[in-house]
């Protein structure tokens, strides 16, 4: 695998997850979009530990793809409510 293979298999890691995380709060303007990034796919609880989260961005990563991507509309899966 070569640097350039790397580099979009990181690329696109960071966009499933964001994909797969829970936006609801955020939607809501109830936290950052940073926030809803670094808690991933937890379907989380305000004021709980975060040592417990599953799949997730780092700060780092959080940064990352805010600085290249935008979130215009979030539509969740069949038989869940859509946000768009």
């Amino acid at each position: 695998m070569n640097n350039a293979d790397i580099r979009n298999w990181y690329e696109f890691s960071k966009i499933q997850i964001a994909a797969e995380s829970y936006l609801d709060l955020f939607i809501a303007g109830d936290e950052s979009l940073s926030q809803a990034l670094r808690r991933g796919n937890t379907n989380w609880v305000p004021g709980s530990a975060t040592d417990k989260l599953y799949t997730k961005l780092t700060q780092s990563q959080t940064a990352d793809f805010i600085e290249s991507h935008q979130i215009i509309a979030e539509l969740k899966g069949p038989g869940s409510n859509c946000f768009c």
